[in-house]
């Protein structure tokens, strides 16, 4: 039961970086920006930060399924 639980958790945070990298990294990016001059509104991620997010969403997934499926 902990395992459905857990790896469905998991799996369903892990997807929102999978399908929408460039909102999780815009979110981040603002998140550091907090307390710089610069109105939070103008932030932009990079190209490799967007990938690098995608891929990991990907990795945790994944890593979700073998929780779920207790492997």
């Amino acid at each position: 039961m902990v395992n459905l639980l857990l790896g469905g958790a998991v799996i369903s945070i892990a997807l929102i970086g999978a399908i929408w990298p460039r909102r999780v990294a815009r979110f981040s990016e603002q998140v550091d920006g907090i307390g710089r001059r610069r109105p939070q509104g103008e932030v932009r991620p990079t190209d490799w930060k967007v990938q690098l997010v995608q891929l990991s969403g990907i990795v945790v997934a994944l890593f979700g399924v073998l929780i779920l499926f207790d492997l």
